[in-house]
């Protein structure tokens, strides 16, 4: 899933959040029924979402979260990911 991001920060430009996160961030809002703005500040506030994400040096914002989800879903990998969710 890394190969989903294509910048370089080595040349400039705000790192990416690990693709272990942006998944984790991704289920807490299905099972919460969370918007991305919800998500964004729920993660911030919760201990138990803070937990599940493994305190992160980084959380992602509304537009970070929204942007994953699309890549996800224009390569096809948001189908896997539920696949194995479901497995």
């Amino acid at each position: 899933m890394n190969d989903l991001y294509h910048n370089d920060t080595d040349h400039g430009g705000r790192p990416n959040i690990p693709v272990k996160i942006m998944i984790k961030v991704l289920f807490l809002q299905i099972m919460f029924n969370m918007v991305d703005e919800q998500a964004e500040t729920l993660i911030r506030d919760r201990i138990s979402f803070m937990n599940f994400l493994d305190y992160p040096d980084q959380y992602p914002d509304a537009r970070t979260i929204w942007l994953f989800r699309e890549r996800l879903s224009k390569t096809g990998r948001d189908r896997i990911i539920w696949n194995e969710l479901q497995r």
